[in-house]
């Protein structure tokens, strides 16, 4: 078993951990019998959203619009160059409405850039929460845990991952468009272990995130693929029938992030090692219960101490 010499810390490895599925490529998953199914994922999460379909419409929603507010940071420079330029009158002045102009645009982005980071970020954590947790429950948990980031005393853990999650995106995506396209997928899921652990070590949650993914990257690509026609219907509606769509996408990928998180096995995280289903297939585990339990003998504890 390797461990980090210099903390003692075991991080996340799957020779670490046994697992069995973790780290297979998709060849191997679907010879073993591993590979989750779309149509299996899909229905899941068509039962559990009509369980809170409204509560979760209402969720993103406000998710939307809020994250619409970094379009107001957004300025057309091109028109107002042009409208400067039109201005005859204007030329005297053309360096210094020029210089008013970009420190405007760069502290405009530069907003619209924190908030992405400190606000929006920790939203999107909070968005996943939701559907997990209302997954486990089997009802809604309430639209309030899309500031679950803000409460679970992990923010700056939260903010520090989805900021470096960003940026190795950007800088993939530099390097080359279909690298970038790649990372996408396999970053998928680390606002989804964030929404479990939110104090989880960054290096544990990028390293777990490229092995679920691993193998899975096509699959998913299929699965979101598989969705065209809602989309399509969304839009001949003027758009606005997306809005209603993005409940069951939604609710359908957390049915693949539980699925992905039962082929890692042993590894101490909520929700890691916790079967998605009984012995009949039918009957999901509650993973709240679970961490209930676990607060309760902390508490208990605490309360001997």
């Amino acid at each position: 078993m390797y461990i980090d010499i210099n903390t003692g810390r075991i991080p996340y490895r799957p020779e670490n951990f046994g697992n069995s599925r973790a780290g297979q490529t998709d060849s191997e998953k679907r010879r073993n019998g591993y590979m989750w199914s779309i149509g299996e994922v899909k229905r899941r999460g068509w039962r559990q959203i009509g369980l809170y379909y409204w509560p979760a419409f209402l969720l993103l929603l406000i998710f939307s619009l809020a994250s619409g507010l970094g379009e107001v940071f957004r300025v057309d420079t091109d028109s107002l160059i042009e409208g400067i330029m039109e201005g005859g009158a204007f030329y005297g002045i053309w360096d210094m409405a020029a210089g008013l102009l970009l420190s405007f645009v760069a502290i405009s982005g530069l907003v619209g850039l924190l908030v992405r980071i400190f606000v929006l970020n920790p939203m999107e954590v909070g968005v996943y929460r939701f559907f997990m947790e209302s997954r486990a429950e089997g009802f809604s948990v309430g639209v309030s845990r899309i500031l679950y980031a803000f409460s679970s005393g992990s923010y700056g853990n939260i903010v520090k991952i989805m900021f470096f999650r960003d940026l190795f995106l950007f800088l993939w995506t530099l390097l080359l468009i279909i690298p970038g396209i790649v990372k996408s997928f396999e970053y998928r899921m680390i606002p989804y272990i964030l929404s479990e652990n939110p104090d989880a070590d960054m290096r544990d949650v990028f390293a777990l995130t490229k092995d679920m993914m691993r193998g899975s990257k096509f699959q998913l690509f299929l699965f979101d693929l598989s969705f065209l026609g809602w989309y399509l219907l969304g839009i001949l509606a003027c758009g606005i029938g997306l809005f209603f769509v993005a409940p069951y996408v939604s609710a359908a990928e957390a049915e693949v992030y539980a699925e992905l998180r039962n082929s890692v096995s042993g590894f101490p995280l909520r929700g890691f090692g916790e079967r998605n289903t009984d012995s009949s297939g039918e009957t999901e585990m509650k993973a709240g219960e679970a961490m209930k339990t676990r607060n309760r003998i902390k508490a208990a504890g605490t309360d001997r101490a």
